[in-house]
């Protein structure tokens, strides 16, 4: 379980492209275009989450292989634009949370019980 570090959570959670019956559905946006967009919105998100001062931000998300890869290529990058201030502040504020697949709605639930405890 996370350290709570401020008064304030931003969590970012990462949702199965297809799960419970659900699937993202851009279109004709497709394979790998979607996995591209899904990382390139999970990063403008964590970034945005960044430029807000004194909050804690955790990025949930499933142990499987994939999105772990997901999580590495995203923070990886993140790092490559930060400079010394920055990433400080980065290790300061952001943590990952490796969640069991279950359901959505019981990950989401245990999202909120983690960021509010």
């Amino acid at each position: 379980m996370p350290q709570k570090k401020n008064n304030a959570v931003i969590a970012v959670c990462i949702q199965e492209p297809t799960e419970e019956g659900s699937s993202m559905d851009f279109g004709i946006i497709k394979g790998d275009m979607l996995r591209f967009l899904h990382q390139a919105f999970i990063t403008d998100t964590i970034t945005h989450a960044l430029a807000i001062p004194d909050v804690d931000i955790r990025l949930y998300y499933i142990d499987s292989a994939e999105r772990v890869q997901l999580v590495k290529i995203v923070t990886d990058y993140l790092r490559k634009k930060m400079d010394a201030k920055q990433a400080r502040d980065f290790d300061k504020r952001f943590e990952t949370v490796v969640m069991q697949k279950e359901g959505w709605g019981k990950r989401s639930s245990k999202v909120f019980d983690d960021c509010f405890e």
